[in-house]
């Protein structure tokens, strides 16, 4: 009986240890890979690529031409950012005085700021409107200019083709 009870004792044992490295096995895996369902903003490719990066990679690819990012000194000179409400920006305007050509990202502090951000955006778009009043073509560049949202990053771009770039932009924070 005893030999029987010894059997049953290690059997049992070996149970709970096989379900055990089971489970733990199962929460490491989740961990690991994630829940590709459910992903958190920390857990999005955005949280991984600055401001400055999108900028860059927008223009490489939309094939920008004389367009240069500003210096954080500079910055306040273009754009009146509200404090605390970035903590990341580049702004990138054209090197040549004819053209209103512009790339801008910030890297939102949270979803609060989305508000604030887009009315430094306009104010910005309306100065820079009356620099172009001469020139109708970048006038009307300047109106059509796209500011958008997307996974923490404001976005903003004065181009022809800006529906593009912000398609581009999207791509680019996704990891694409």
């Amino acid at each position: 009986m005893a030999l029987k009870r010894k059997k049953f004792t290690i059997t049992m044992t070996a149970l709970v240890v096989i379900i055990l490295l089971t489970v733990i096995t199962c929460v490491a895996t989740v961990f690991h890979f994630g829940d590709d369902g459910n992903k958190h903003p920390s857990s999005t490719p955005s949280s991984v690529i600055t401001a400055s990066e999108i900028t860059k990679k927008v223009i490489a690819k939309m094939n920008y031409e004389n367009i240069v990012e500003l210096d954080s000194g500079n910055i306040s000179g273009h754009f009146v950012i509200p404090e605390g409400s970035v903590t990341q920006s580049s702004i990138c305007i054209s090197s040549s005085a004819d053209t209103a050509l512009e790339v801008d990202c910030f890297k939102l502090t949270d979803e609060s700021c989305e508000v604030k951000i887009k009315s430094a955006v306009s104010d910005h778009m309306a100065t820079k409107s009356k620099g172009f009043k001469d020139s109708p073509e970048q006038s009307q560049m300047i109106k059509g200019y796209v500011c958008e949202t997307y996974h923490g990053f404001t976005f903003v771009v004065v181009a022809d083709n800006a529906d593009v770039a912000v398609k581009t932009f999207k791509d680019i924070v996704d990891g694409k």
